[in-house]
Parts: C-alpha cells; structure tokens; sequence
C-alpha cells in the first residue's frame, strides 16, 4: 500500500476529522519534539492510528515516526502476530521495532519478593519503561498511545467501583506526564499523548473497514478474569440497559471533574512544598505541624502523592491506604508506624513524618556511623587528620567550610567541639550508661543521660544508634554535630575537632 494512497474515503470519517483536529492544533509541539514514538499492539486503535499518521498527514508535514510493537509472550501465538505487525508497519515506510518483554517473569519475582502484582499491571509497567527507554534513545520528546473514549469510560467506571477520588473520576488526559519511573526511580522528561481520547471505538472500526485494515484481535480481551474485561463486556452492557448514554455520561464526567481538579491541584502543589523536607524515589520526610495547620483535602492529596512516588507500582491508592496514614499522622505518637501494605510504610518521628520503604534512617542528611569504636587521642601539636563517617561526612582536626550543597538537619551543626588534650577519647555510637556533663544557670554542674538528651532534641529513635559519639568512658564529651551550649567546654584545650560534608 502506497503511503500516499487517495484519501478521499477517509476525509469523511469522523475519526480523519478528530484526528486532524488534534493535529491542528498540537503539530507545533509533535514537530518540536519529533521523532513520535508509537505503540502499535496490532489492535485495531492503535492499527488507525498508526495508518492515519502514514497516510493521511499533509504533504507538507516533515515528522518522524517510530513504531514501537510489544510481544508479551503471554499467548502461543503472540510472536507470530508480532512479527505480522511488524511486516505490515514495514510495508507502509514506517520504522518499527517489536520487543519481548518478560511479563510472567516480573509478575512471579516480584510477588516473591514483596507481594501481589497482576499481569495487566506488569505489563503496563514493563511496556512504559520500554516506550521511554527508546524515546530517550531516539531523542523523542513524546509517546502516542491508542486509548480512545471507550476505554476512557471503562477506567473512570473501573475507578468509581474501586472508591477512587478525584483523580480516578478524571480518568485520562490527551497530554500527560510520564506515568511511572524508570527503574532507577526517576520520571523521564516525556510526555504521553493520547490523539483518540475523543474517539469512540466504534468510529475507529468504520475507519479501519474503509482503510481495508486487517486488526488482530487479542483474545485475552474477552478473558472476564481481568477487571477491564469484565466491565467492558458485563458490567457497562448492563448499565447502558438502565442508561443508553452512560458511556458518554461517564466521558463527561472526567471532564467535568478534569476541570475542577487543575485548580485544587495548585493548592495540592503548594501544600506539597510547603511540608516535604526531603523526597526521593524510597523515601519522602515532612514537616508534620505544618501538614497538620493543612485542610483535609491537601493532607490527603500529600499523602497520597507521596505514596504514588514510592509505589510506582500500584494503579490505584485506595481511600483506606490514605486515611490509615491521614490518622496516624494526625493521632499518633512518635515512634508509631502503620504498613499501608507491603510497598510502604508510614513512620512518625516527633516533628516529622516518613512515608517510604528500607531503612527509614537513609531519609535523613545526618553523619552516621557503623564501625568499631576508634581511639583518638588529640595533642595540641598533632598534625591534620580525619574520620570519615557514614553518609558522607567527615570529622576532622582542620577547619574547613562547609559545602554549601550539603543540606543539613535542623539538629546538626557543621561547627566544631573543643576537646580536652590530655584525655584518651574513642569515637564510637551509644552504649548503656552514656551521660553527658552541663551547667545549669546557677553555673552547678548536672548530669544529663544520652536518652534524655536524644529526647530533648527530638531525634528520631531509629537514628540514635547509628549517631557518631566522642567519649571518654561513658561520658560523652560530643553528641557530633548537635550544638549544646551548656555542655561543659575544657578551658585548658585549643584543640578542636570540625564536622563537615566530605
């Protein structure tokens, strides 16, 4: 089939018309971040797609296209209609590629290691870190999927019977974010398009019948142990029995809804910056009196975007994952966590708040340390020296200025501790009976235990073990890098040893 085949019979679909709406009114973003990636399964949206950008763009439009098709080996006979996809692809000029991705292997690794993921999950996962992993390769700034405005009422449906909120009721967008990370953690710089969304399935199907195109029909589709298929083939058959227009309702509704969300999603944004203090891929940490001074709505919505952050995994956050997480941050002691399940853990530690998986400590810029006490033994002519520290950081004889990218805790100090000459310290982490010495007002001198003043401070409980001590005995002459200004000082010593960023 030639590329530049008569389009007259196409002109008067209602899908040609959409499409080139969309084109219209976007080309100056798809020639700005050309090449287009495409996913093509072979089905018949992503066939009209596919064939509509081949064949019917104007002349004039100079834009690459890469065809991305996905044989998930799921079905005997899925690498024969791979290889079908991609002759036909090839036979219309477009460059394709079909990769295999390993669905049941990541589905039976997974579920040994931490718990429940579904093939359809998998699946969706291993094919948008596919598609961004050769967008990225080929320089492409975009993704074009064949989601049209069937499926776009399917998920909205399949949302609302899952008790979702907001962002459930909106269901899909033409422009989206990337919607899952890499396997390092981060979201690629990527959008995903969706040109049918306004499209009904069967106005792809009179265009597919006018173009003579030949799709291959999955027969897992009709498989009702999946949930879409169930509502596809069950469940919107029998509400469109109570309500023939109950697709297009539900259509609506995520615009409505879509609408009403942009402007509570700048609220969402500026709560988010408000309390996050640090955010990673395993780890985000809040300041919990300020989530608290928020309304309900933001305190939701930061939890549940934390959650998102850590569990790329789950398609949808249930109401009850949220609200067990809302509670104890609202309710609980330091020290209290809850298991929203087994991809995340929510910890409450005085002033803070962690929702993340592994160790809570590595949410922290705190100097750690896990070797066996060392001996220091400081002498007012003892040339330079260091220690480094878990966590990258260092304590040293020799000043030094701090890196002013080395973000610090609210506790720590990058200053420096005067130490006595002629007392054989150890550097090590806590031990029954450590105590501190301080003066009071009257200038009398107490004893303080390290408990309390770990409690005093409001250090986390999984961070005091691990926290770097210089001691002699069981007296500890420096919690390293907490400022005490009432601990007692060596009037005889110039010595001074320095915390920094290595």
């Amino acid at each position: 089939m030639s590329r530049r085949k008569d389009i007259s019979s196409f002109k008067k679909s209602i899908l040609h018309h959409n499409l080139a709406a969309f084109w219209h009114t976007h080309q100056s973003v798809f020639k700005s971040l050309s090449p287009l990636i495409v996913s093509v399964s072979g089905g018949v949206d992503s066939l009209c797609l596919i064939h509509w950008l081949t064949h019917c763009l104007p002349e004039s439009t100079v834009v690459q296209i890469r065809a991305i098709t996905f044989d998930h080996g799921l079905r005997p006979e899925s690498a024969a209609e791979a290889a079908a996809i991609h002759a036909q692809l090839l036979s219309w000029g477009v460059k394709s590629e079909t990769i295999s991705v390993p669905v049941r292997e990541t589905v039976e690794a997974t579920n040994e290691k931490e718990g429940s993921l579904s093939i359809e999950t998998a699946g969706r996962l291993l094919r948008y870190q596919t598609l961004a992993q050769k967008a990225l390769k080929y320089g492409a700034g975009v993704v074009l999927v064949a989601h049209q405005a069937d499926d776009q009422a399917e998920s909205i449906l399949m949302h609302i019977l899952r008790g979702s909120g907001l962002h459930g009721l909106v269901g899909m967008r033409p422009f989206s974010p990337w919607p899952v990370p890499q396997a390092d953690g981060t979201i690629p710089n990527l959008q995903l398009v969706r040109p049918l969304l306004t499209t009904w399935r069967a106005d792809i199907e009179a265009y597919a019948k006018l173009a003579g195109l030949d799709p291959i029909e999955d027969q897992s589709n009709f498989d009702l142990s999946f949930t879409r298929n169930r509502i596809r083939h069950a469940i919107l058959p029998q509400l469109e029995g109570e309500n023939p227009q109950i697709k297009r309702n539900l259509v609506q509704l995520g615009e409505i809804t879509a609408a009403d969300l942009e402007v509570l999603e700048q609220e969402h944004h500026l709560a988010w910056q408000e309390v996050i203090r640090f955010s990673t891929s395993d780890w985000v940490r809040g300041d919990v009196t300020r989530w608290r001074r928020l309304p309900l709505s933001c305190q939701r919505a930061v939890v549940r975007r934390a959650i998102s952050r850590i569990n790329p995994l789950a398609t949808t956050i249930s109401y009850e994952q949220v609200q067990q997480v809302v509670t104890l941050f609202t309710h609980g002691r330091s020290g209290q966590q809850t298991a929203g399940n087994t991809f995340f853990t929510a910890f409450l530690f005085y002033d803070d708040f962690l929702i993340g998986r592994g160790d809570p400590v590595e949410a922290f810029h705190v100097p750690q340390y896990h070797g066996k006490p060392q001996t220091l033994i400081l002498s007012e002519g003892e040339s330079s020296n260091s220690w480094t520290l878990d966590n990258k950081w260092l304590i040293t004889t020799a000043p030094g200025s701090a890196s002013p990218s080395q973000k610090t805790e609210r506790w720590l100090q990058q200053g420096s501790k005067r130490l006595p000459c002629e007392t054989e310290l150890t550097l090590r982490t806590r031990q029954p009976g450590d105590y501190l010495q301080y003066k009071d007002s009257a200038d009398e001198i107490h004893r303080k235990k390290l408990k309390s003043f770990f409690i005093n401070y409001k250090i986390p409980q999984p961070l005091r073990q691990r926290w770097p001590l210089i001691a002699s005995g069981s007296r500890i002459f420096w919690v390293v890098g907490v400022p005490h200004q009432t601990l007692l000082e060596q009037e005889v010593s110039t010595r001074r040893l320095y915390l920094r960023p290595k």
